[in-house]
């Protein structure tokens, strides 16, 4: 502690001094007599990096060559064309040429061959139909095969296969047996319907001669687990099998570097040469005493610039926190740099802006807090206003359906109840979901109210799935798009008229379905709606001039967290068709946790 107390109170120019002495003169002084052995150092540096980026130009053309082959077999991974392809049942000969030829027609295969150094890319199937030929065979053919051994052996989607293939002794020089194939299934289309995958083959000759390209004084081994892949011996025969990994002794590679090509652990070995550092030392004889020179002479130029450069600033703001000592809050002005220093006095003067700006704030506080307090009591007052007039009008229809039933007037009396428990629902939003069964009942009652309206002109039929009672959803949603069919529908029609509501479900959705068979609309009507409701938000509620159906989309859609699928058909004289869709996932069964 004492040590760090006589630190600080030191003046910044003596500490830059002590920083000079000990950090510039001695450790001069002390190097100069190790500078060969950093020469010797740097030397075997050079080479160790050397050697690392020969590896790293090693993993790299590698890496990209298999890394190309998976994108390939992504890309017909996806293709649902040859997927297809695979797995149609052909009755005949000509179907399967015909649909060969259709499925080929934009040459995909052989654009591949050109851009990338592939040998062959073959798609096998199980598909007994395939005629086994050019780019697609059966997997009858390859069962005893090793390497599809080892890939169904392995489990994987993807796998690097590396063997000796016998069959390419026999087709001629340009062919080489030594063998590197991507095997990746295709299970995206057609998954559980047969097996099938593609297997591309590198051409080995290309890797090799790009690491027979790497002129190094020393050998290049690149293995897996069981072989030797790549050499840079160059009387090494291609043609014949891989030499087993064990024959290698590694414990004379002096450089050695792992890296993950698709499934497959590979690994280069290289074994150099020694290097000789005498020459080098000799060379580097002027550049030492060049350095020497410069270690001296360019740091003390540099300590008295920033020594300058920390005085004069600190000095300043010495300056300016006396006169915040005497509550003027100034700015310090001009350049001040971008260091550490300059950042202080940066935040200086944030401290200074916002010191003033606190106390402006402090003296607005007070007024803007009684102002509100008296918005919160003006809307306390509306609030209670705002629960006598829907109890004085639920008071008024309770007494019209006394009259009524004392009249012996039925009809109206059930009118008037459904009515008014519809509109004590709409008015209660204490919870905002109830179960389809409730909302059902709401909309039955309002069907008798248009039963009372309309008379035979109109009739309704409802159907619940079993299963779909306890289903959540916003409160009067349905009944919102039934009251729509009902103006909109079935007012517009001087013949009779149904609206059907049906609520079904799957495993993994629920389905509201409303029709009806009313007036319809024309087609731009329809597209114009379609505009509207196909992104429900808040946002249109201002621009649109029918908000009943958009409103009850916007609800339902942040019910299901913007995951609601609707689509509305409608034709002109027959009648529109609205369909819901919400995941089971995203919304509230009655009695189950979400």
């Amino acid at each position: 502690m004492k040590y760090r107390n006589a630190i600080n109170n030191l003046k910044i120019r003596n500490k830059l001094a002590i920083i000079y002495v000990f950090c510039v003169l001695i450790p001069v002084i002390v190097t100069n007599w190790v500078v060969i052995s950093a020469i010797k150092s740097n030397a075997r540096n050079q080479e160790a990096i050397r050697m690392q980026n020969v590896m790293d130009r090693i993993k790299y053309n590698i890496q990209s060559e298999v890394q190309g082959c998976i994108s390939i077999a992504s890309n017909i991974y996806t293709d649902k064309v040859i997927n297809q392809f695979l797995i149609r049942d052909y009755t005949s000969n000509l179907a399967y040429f015909n649909d060969y030829k259709t499925t080929l027609q934009n040459n995909v295969l052989r654009y591949y061959y050109n851009s990338q150094k592939i040998n062959q890319i073959i798609l096998y199937t199980d598909n007994a139909t395939i005629i086994n030929g050019g780019s697609f065979w059966r997997v009858d053919t390859i069962l005893g095969t090793e390497w599809y051994k080892e890939f169904m052996h392995s489990g994987m989607d993807t796998y690097l296969a590396t063997y000796y293939d016998e069959k390419k002794k026999y087709f001629g020089i340009q062919s080489v047996p030594r063998t590197i194939s991507l095997i990746q299934k295709l299970d995206y289309v057609g998954t559980g319907v047969m097996e099938k995958f593609v297997k591309i083959d590198l051409q080995y000759t290309a890797i090799k001669n790009e690491i027979l390209n790497e002129k190094i004084d020393g050998d290049i081994y690149i293995c897996n687990k069981k072989y030797i892949l790549f050499s840079n011996q160059i009387d090494e025969n291609e043609r014949k099998a891989f030499l087993p990994q064990s024959e290698l002794d590694i414990n004379q590679a002096t450089y050695q570097d792992n890296f993950k090509v698709a499934s497959d652990e590979w690994t280069i070995y290289i074994m150099p040469t020694k290097i000789e550092t005498s020459k080098m030392i000799k060379e580097s004889e002027q550049m030492v005493w060049c350095l020497i020179m410069i270690n001296l002479l360019l740091p003390t130029i540099i300590i008295t610039l920033i020594s300058k450069s920390f005085s004069g600033r600190i000095k300043l703001m010495e300056l300016y926190f006396e006169k915040v000592k005497q509550e003027e809050f100034q700015l310090i002005e001009g350049n001040v740099g971008e260091d550490e220093i300059g950042d202080l006095i940066k935040s200086y003067n944030v401290m200074v802006l916002k010191i003033k700006e606190l106390i402006e704030v402090v003296f607005k506080k007070n007024a803007e807090k009684q102002a509100s307090e008296l918005s919160r009591k003006g809307a306390e007052l509306k609030a209670l206003q705002s629960q006598v007039n829907p109890h004085f009008m639920f008071n008024t229809l309770e007494s019209i359906r006394m009259r009524s039933l004392l009249k012996e007037e039925n009809e109206t009396a059930d009118v008037i109840e459904a009515l008014s428990q519809i509109l004590r629902k709409s008015l209660s939003w204490n919870n905002d979901y109830i179960c389809i069964e409730e909302e059902i009942v709401f909309v039955q009652q309002y069907a008798n109210i248009q039963k009372y309206r309309f008379g035979d002109k109109i009739s309704f039929s409802f159907y619940v799935m079993e299963g779909c009672e306890k289903i959540k959803i916003p409160k009067l949603s349905i009944l919102t798009f039934v009251e729509n069919a009902c103006i909109h529908g079935i007012e517009g029609i001087s013949k009779s008229g149904i609206i059907s509501v049906a609520i079904t479900k799957d495993e993994e959705n629920v389905f509201i379905e409303i029709s009806d068979s009313g007036c319809g609309m024309s087609e731009e009507k329809l597209r114009l709606l379609r505009e509207v409701l196909k992104d429900p938000n808040i946002n249109k509620l201002s621009e649109c001039k029918s908000t009943g159906m958009l409103n009850a989309l916007i609800r339902m859609n942040l019910y299901c967290e913007n995951t609601l699928v609707f689509d509305i058909d409608s034709e002109l004289g027959q009648g529109t068709d609205i369909m819901i869709q919400m995941p089971l996932g995203k919304i509230e069964i009655e009695g189950e946790k979400r």
